[in-house]
């Protein structure tokens, strides 16, 4: 990964749950432009929140800090709790507060990602801000995906959870190994997942989804 000359800090805020190759590919195109990079991991209590994450905060944030490497005195990472359910709830000043990044400060950016390029720029502010933060007093940079762009966590996590119900625990490990390492997980993030206690934890995880479903 090479840095960029810019001075200021880009925030990439999301779940990392867990870290796949396109956040990867999202924190090297940013990396390639500034200087510093804060990933602002999302960690909404489970009362509010639309999802129900698999790994705890701390998890997501090992996970990461284990891909990075000794890259960690560049890009850091923060932990950021909340009561809602995506990036509209969250104000710069919480940015400010859990990641000691101003981004109202010249030169600071918030980084978020085109998962939907049909939409419209109006859209997409709705989308990330909810309504609550106005794009001119944030600057944002809008970053394409460049590799697996239709690539989310919520599909990692189903795939494992259909492979577990549908041929056990062999199976589990044969998509783990054949069609997620490397190309789609780095390899902190297979080294979380090959543990045998990861499968009862996926499937609570599921349960968790469906009890949610019920409830609305």
């Amino acid at each position: 990964m090479s840095y960029g000359k810019l001075d200021g800090t880009i925030v990439l805020g999301g779940s990392y749950d867990p870290l796949h190759s396109g956040h990867t590919d999202y924190i090297n195109q940013a990396a390639t432009l500034f200087q510093n990079v804060c990933l602002a991991v999302w960690n909404p209590s489970k009362d509010h929140s639309y999802k129900n994450m698999l790994l705890t905060a701390e998890e997501r944030v090992s996970i990461l800090n284990n891909w990075l490497g000794g890259l960690t005195d560049r890009v850091h990472t923060s932990i950021i709790p909340g009561h809602g359910n995506d990036i509209g709830i969250y104000t710069s000043d919480i940015f400010k507060e859990y990641t000691g990044v101003n981004l109202l400060d010249r030169g600071n950016v918030l980084g978020l990602t085109l998962k939907y390029p049909s939409l419209d720029v109006e859209q997409r502010r709705l989308m990330h801000y909810g309504g609550n933060t106005s794009p001119d007093q944030i600057n944002v940079i809008w970053f394409m995906r460049t590799h697996d762009a239709s690539l989310s966590s919520t599909g990692i996590k189903q795939l494992l959870i259909d492979a577990i119900k549908f041929g056990g625990y062999e199976k589990y490990q044969h998509v783990l190994t054949e069609f997620l390492v490397e190309d789609t997980i780095p390899g902190s993030t297979y080294d979380f997942f090959v543990e045998e206690h990861m499968i009862p934890r996926l499937l609570e995880h599921e349960k968790e989804l469906e009890r949610r479903k019920c409830r609305k």
